[in-house]
């Protein structure tokens, strides 16, 4: 886990707009399915409201937008068998698992993809 926050940081080195990655905040997991459909399980509350997510292909990356503009890196790199239904992907569903082990109502972010190169 320590080479994926390093890298994340890579990434975002010299930008003020950066949030510490969320994977470094709490424990999450990414689910895709092969049509596109993603959920992000995270463990209790989430800190900040976000208004988007987008994946960066050239970064294999996923970087979500807080309503005040801030970006948080995902934290790890999304791999290969995840990569090609994300194209499919036009939002991504928040759920909390709280800590009786319930799930709370899932929650919709826009999801977006950035060009390649951009």
């Amino acid at each position: 886990m320590a080479w994926q926050w390093y890298e994340a940081q890579e990434r975002t080195k010299g930008l003020s707009l950066y949030l510490k990655p969320l994977a470094q905040e709490r424990e999450i997991d990414l689910l895709v399915t092969k049509t596109g459909n993603v959920m992000l399980l995270h463990q209790g509350a989430l800190d900040h409201d976000y208004s988007y997510v987008q994946y960066d292909p050239s970064l294999h990356a996923l970087q979500f937008v807080t309503e005040d503009g801030e970006m948080q890196d995902l934290g790890m790199t999304v791999h290969e068998p995840l990569r090609a239904p994300l194209h499919n992907t036009r939002e991504i569903f928040m759920i909390e698992v709280k800590g009786d082990r319930t799930l709370a109502a899932p929650y919709p972010l826009k999801f977006t993809m950035l060009t390649e190169g951009a």
